[in-house]
């Protein structure tokens, strides 16, 4: 008893002395403290720093540029950055596909409730290879805008090594915080994990990481795109072997190199010719040979699993339909939670509205309208199974209109309602 009242007196005793080492700051305070700091970094490096407020909203930067808050976004769902905060008072730091990095601290009131979200970034440890931006802008998922643009921005991107990007990331903590941390304090967290894990605990998992490749090759294989909405980034399962020397990125390149490999026999296996598998798994070779960075290598991956992808589903879909509307229907699946219409289809491929609907008809055998509507109802399928999005959110999402037209039509094509094939999905 009396050993148990020393602890509980030494226990005490150290929380008041934290509490006296580490005073409580005031907003003006932080402020100061934030203003020296961004003066301090940029001398040293070019450098955005960001400030949101506790849902998110972005309150400050110093960047010119907004585009980088939605790739940020895009890497990760900053609900999961709050909740995160919500629940540790530690930094976290996150990587986009490309090999992006933003550190985040988070700043808490009076009662410990989240109030700011802090932001430095987007950097690069290793700048990009123009081969890779070439590959990236060739991906069917960035809007024709975008790759206009992406060069530039990816190119006005700070590099900052790995060690500084840590050390700056320390520094904001403890200019919001007043409070010293070790780099192993950092929660990393990738754009593709379906929760954060602390980095300097995690080991490679080869058993998660053969299974979703075996997935991955499944789903090209197949050609089915709509099953690939639902597995998320390709190049996840290198998530957890992100290098922190140049030995394990060679590991990593090696394994990636495997990869494609299997990604071109999977091609073959879906019907696609040797000789064309072949000649587009050694463009994502040769780019391997020469990637410089973590960025480089998942970049690859993911072009190459995208790539094959569709030349799979081009092969077993597409290939007897003319070139126009099978870009039509090519179009109208990679895009299927925008707004689709006839007159936006018509100006993609250059064709009047009229001859478009004729020749969509005599074609496919269905007209325009109908065919967005099933290939909805497909995402919406592949929706209710791997998500945990309400019906009226994935409603809304594909442009229904309401909950009640989309349980029509999902009855139409799948015989049956939304909630009941999610019931019987999920019991499988």
């Amino acid at each position: 008893m009396e050993l148990s009242r020393l602890k509980e007196r030494n226990t005490s005793s150290m929380e008041e002395l934290n509490s006296l080492t580490k005073p409580t700051l005031t907003d003006v305070d932080i402020q100061n403290r934030l203003s020296l700091l961004l003066d301090f970094l940029q001398c040293n490096e070019v450098l955005y720093l960001w400030q949101y407020d506790a849902e998110g909203n972005c309150l400050w930067t110093n960047s010119s540029l907004p585009i980088y808050d939605t790739m940020l976004r895009h890497a990760k769902n900053f609900d999961e950055i709050i909740t995160f905060g919500q629940e540790h008072d530690t930094p976290l730091m996150v990587t986009s596909i490309t090999g992006m990095m933003w550190s985040v601290v988070y700043q808490k009131d009076i009662a410990h409730q989240l109030s700011r979200i802090h932001i430095i970034g987007p950097v690069f440890t290793a700048m990009l290879s123009d081969d890779t931006i070439a590959l990236l802008q060739k991906r069917p998922d960035i809007r024709e805008h975008w790759k206009v643009k992406l060069y530039d921005y990816l190119r006005q991107v700070p590099v900052v090594t790995t060690t500084n990007f840590i050390k700056y990331t320390l520094m904001l903590h403890f200019s919001i915080n007043n409070e010293h941390l070790k780099p192993s304090d950092i929660t990393y967290a990738d754009f593709n994990y379906d929760s954060f894990a602390d980095r300097s605990t995690k080991s490679v998992d080869y058993a998660s990481y053969w299974a979703r490749e075996n997935v991955m090759l499944d789903i090209i294989r197949t050609g089915d795109i709509y099953r690939k909405s639902s597995l998320g980034p390709a190049s996840a399962h290198l998530s957890n072997m992100q290098p922190q020397n140049i030995q394990e990125l060679e590991r990593t390149r090696q394994y990636t190199i495997i990869f494609i490999g299997l990604c071109i026999r999977a091609a073959i296996d879906g019907g696609v010719s040797p000789d064309t598998a072949f000649s587009r798994g050694n463009i994502y070779l040769n780019n391997l040979s020469h990637a410089k960075s973590y960025g480089d290598i998942t970049a690859s991956a993911q072009l190459a699993f995208d790539d094959f992808l569709f030349l799979v589903h081009n092969h077993l879909h597409l290939n007897h339909y003319s070139e126009n509307i099978a870009a039509c229907i090519d179009y109208i699946e990679l895009h299927t939670d925008d707004d689709l219409n006839i007159p936006l289809l018509a100006e993609k491929i250059g064709y009047s509205d009229y001859y478009l609907s004729k020749k969509f008809k005599k074609e496919v055998g269905v007209s325009i309208n109908a065919y967005i509507k099933k290939a909805r109802v497909q995402k919406a399928a592949y929706l209710l199974v791997s998500t945990k999005m309400s019906i009226q959110e994935i409603s809304d999402l594909l442009h229904f209109g309401n909950r009640n037209f989309f349980c029509r039509a999902f009855k139409e094509e799948m015989h049956t309602t939304p909630a009941a094939f999610r019931t019987s999905h999920q019991k499988h």
